[in-house]
């Protein structure tokens, strides 16, 4: 199953972010750059580390989307 979305983190290097977006673009994917920090991320995910990058396959009702939405002022 291919991802619907991918959260690259903020603080990437914009040669990395472009990589991010380029890849995604091949593949037909959305890209949402997550404003918090990794340790956020990784809370709204479920775990307690450190998540630098997620993608989602049904995004649903899901807690990054949540909070994604609560950083960007987003409805």
């Amino acid at each position: 199953m291919a991802s619907k979305t991918s959260h690259p983190p903020q603080q990437l290097p914009a040669l990395r972010k472009s990589e991010k977006g380029y890849c995604a673009m091949l593949a037909k994917t959305g890209v949402r750059h997550y404003s918090g920090n990794t340790i956020e991320r990784g809370a709204a995910c479920g775990r307690y580390c450190i998540v630098l990058h997620s993608s989602r396959h049904d995004p649903g009702d899901s807690d990054v989307i949540r909070s994604m939405r609560e950083h960007t002022g987003e409805k």
